[in-house]
């Protein structure tokens, strides 16, 4: 909106900055140029807006339409809007095929296609690699960037670093803060700086004389950086995809040369899908559509096979994200040189622990009003403040008493209290309990009620194939029909037992479960693209992660009817045995499954959700009371 207003446009709204205002004049047709994010496209904002007089101008299209396949409020007014503008004009570095195919969908009508002449860039790429203590490559890079970073600086380059992880980026901002760098940070949390950045980055580039840049994919797109850099690091860990990345490290037009960070995260990675030829993506699609349909699932016709190929790719790019980045840099870009470096982990790790205790004291220390009032509103927030405001609100409203005690024992002042308080609030604000809020309610008394509404939940709204209310409708009745919490037996210190309490793909028990989702009609609608046992096992795998359980490997030796590597006799010869070392997978019984202070609260946090649940509960039929009709009578 900044720059359109620099370019001498005088009619340009920025639609979050004043919703109910703009809400009307869209409404009422009032000309301009109307900025939106796709969250501004939900039902309540924009339902009654008359499309067909719009020029729809659609920028990062294939970032946009991920992103709304999964958000349930907007999807039905972009597909509305897709179809009834005057004129779409969609831009992508790297739109597609499946780009062009899904517009067409919308709109059969005639199109214009204007593409770019590509070159590839001369600017020099290096592939960081490091190894282990025994020679391996490593699967972790945590601060593989440090010693890059103390030659640069010392050589008082300019530097620029790019990464996917909001974590990464405040731990390297956090290192060469400490060397005494000037740094400009660009994440979620520092909204005030983003503000004049994202307006103007060369112009406070200058003004701060900071010397290196950091920002994440909070400026995946909009920034465009011109001053010059004499290095970048480009550090990615699988957040957003590998296109996404690489236009995160095109922000910086003017960086001589990358350094690139993108680790392994296992030799072998789980992946259903094995192929992606034509054949086999129709058949797995009509599967889908059939299974929508048995369900009674409401979706659209146009989005089934969309969701369908984003998930299959999304799951590819996920297995293989390193790879996939790698061949990528090696297209686009004329010389990607593989270099080995050193990591500082210890020094990484210290940084990443007193950047996660610092966040969690600006949370207990925050305005828990203002975050409710900004909850209430729907409003985003404008100063930094305001993000930890939001987030205690947020962490309020899930568990009240818990938080309750929180804030007040931090607020006491007492330096062990408070230190308790910040160990805690580290637990129970993590991902991790919404997960463990599923097995709650997956093993309660109110089970089948529970999963009852989420399948009506899921028959009143759109839905898709990557929808999460539609993984977690999968995840539940897989759990609940195959009993899965059994296979989580092991403990803390126990003998780990092959077959007993660590299982394998052909694990007796793994092939009785396989052989009992096969004859339920209602797992294989749910689930039809697992064909084989080792995709059962796979998707077991996914399913007990979901629900928060600790998964525990361990290598068991196993009796084999020929000969294997055994270590070495007295002499130092190598020996053999009729035995083999196998790798096995368990999970921790669900009390286990956390940290010591998670397992010594433990029945506190599942009395907190279980509290959480029941008000859900309670406000579901609330709604369902207010949807019934009037009794005859009256």
């Amino acid at each position: 909106a900044e720059r359109l207003h620099k370019l001498g446009f005088e009619a340009v709204y920025h639609f979050q900055d004043n919703p109910g205002l703009y809400r009307e004049m869209l409404r009422d047709g009032h000309p301009g140029i109307y900025i939106m994010c796709p969250d501004s496209l939900k039902d309540y904002a924009v339902k009654h807006c008359d499309w067909k007089d719009t020029i729809l101008v659609i920028d990062e299209f294939s970032s946009i339409r991920k992103e709304v396949l999964s958000k349930t409020e907007i999807m039905p007014e972009f597909e509305r809007l897709m179809a009834e503008s005057q004129t779409l004009v969609a831009i992508d570095a790297f739109l597609g095929d499946i780009d062009a195919r899904i517009i067409s969908r919308y709109r059969p009508g005639a199109r214009a296609i204007y593409d770019q002449a590509f070159t590839p860039s001369q600017k020099p790429i290096q592939w960081l690699e490091t190894r282990t203590k025994d020679g391996k490559i490593s699967m972790s890079h945590d601060g593989i960037g440090y010693g890059l970073l103390r030659q640069w600086v010392n050589q008082n380059y300019r530097i620029a670093i790019a990464s996917d992880s909001k974590r990464d980026a405040k731990i390297y901002a956090r290192f060469l803060r400490r060397l005494g760098v000037k740094v400009l940070l660009c994440t979620s949390e520092t909204v005030e700086s983003n503000q004049r950045l994202l307006k103007d980055p060369d112009g406070i580039l200058a003004e701060t004389e900071a010397q290196v840049l950091i920002y994440s994919p909070t400026a995946q797109s909009g920034l465009d950086v011109q001053t010059h850099f004499d290095r970048g690091l480009a550090l990615y860990s699988g957040v957003i995809s590998p296109l996404d990345f690489l236009q995160m490290i095109g922000r910086c037009r003017q960086c001589d040369q990358w350094a690139v960070s993108a680790p392994r995260r296992s030799l072998d990675p789980n992946c259903l899908v094995s192929s992606l030829d034509s054949p086999k993506v129709l058949k797995m699609g009509e599967k889908l559509q059939q299974t929508f349909t048995d369900l009674e699932i409401e979706s659209s016709a146009k989005t089934r096979g969309w969701g369908l190929w984003q998930s299959i790719t999304k799951e590819i790019e996920k297995s293989f994200h390193s790879e996939y980045l790698q061949q990528l840099l090696g297209y686009f870009f004329g010389s990607v040189e593989t270099v080995e470096v050193e990591c500082d982990r210890n020094y990484y790790q210290s940084d990443g622990k007193e950047i996660k205790q610092e966040e969690t004291q600006a949370m207990l220390k925050a305005n828990l009003g203002n975050g409710q009032r900004l909850q209430s509103l729907q409003k985003a927030p404008s100063k930094d403040s305001d993000v930890w405001d939001l987030a205690l609100a947020v962490q309020y409203d899930r568990y009240p008493k818990i938080w309750k005690i929180l804030i007040q024992t931090f607020a006491q002042g007492h330096s062990e209290a408070q230190q308790w308080a910040i160990e805690f609030a580290i637990v129970v604000s993590s991902d991790r309990l919404e997960k463990l809020k599923h097995w709650v309610s997956a093993t309660g008394e109110h089970a089948s009620d529970d999963l009852t509404a989420l399948q009506d939940q899921i028959k009143r709204r759109f839905t898709s194939y990557t929808s999460q209310h539609y993984k977690a409708l999968q995840f539940r009745t897989l759990f609940q029909e195959l009993r899965l919490e059994s296979l989580a037996k092991v403990q803390r210190g126990e003998t780990a037992n092959a077959h007993t309490t660590h299982f394998r793909v052909h694990s007796t028990r793994i092939g009785e479960l396989w052989e009992t989702f096969q004859r339920s009609p209602k797992l294989t609608k749910l689930f039809p693209f697992v064909e084989t046992q080792a995709d059962f096992f796979t998707t077991v795998k996914r399913c007990m992660t979901f629900f928060g359980y600790e998964a525990h490997g361990k290598t068991i030796r196993q009796e084999s009817d020929e000969l294997h590597p055994n270590g070495n006799d007295r002499h130092g010869k190598p020996r053999l045995s009729a035995s083999q070392s196998l790798w096995f997978c368990g999970w921790l019984i669900m009390a286990e499954s956390g940290n010591k202070l998670f397992q010594e609260h433990f029945e506190w946090i599942i009395e907190a959700i279980s509290d959480r649940l029941t008000l859900e509960r309670e406000k579901r039929q609330q709604w369902l009371e207010r949807q019934q009709p009037p009794p005859i009578a009256a």
